[in-house]
């Protein structure tokens, strides 16, 4: 999986993440530590992170199927 951040020159420091179609794992990677965060979004929702110190780095794994706990979400 790719990870992205943005340009310290563009950056706010706030990201938001909205999700349009379906339900999906979004992925934050601890620069420091190179632990996985997995969040859940379900569609039609919203993610604001800040992050002033550039630690994470953002990420959405392509992928037909997210798993969420015992639930199983296909991607439209």
């Amino acid at each position: 999986m790719l990870f992205s951040t943005e340009e310290k020159l563009v950056y706010n420091p706030c990201v938001v993440v909205i999700s349009f179609g379906s339900d999906i794992l979004f992925s934050l990677k601890d620069t420091k530590t190179n632990k996985i965060h997995n969040i859940p979004l379900p569609r039609k929702s919203m993610f604001l992170l800040q992050d002033t110190e550039f630690r994470y780095l953002r990420g959405i794994p392509k992928r037909d199927i997210d798993y969420i706990g015992s639930r199983k979400y296909e991607r439209g």
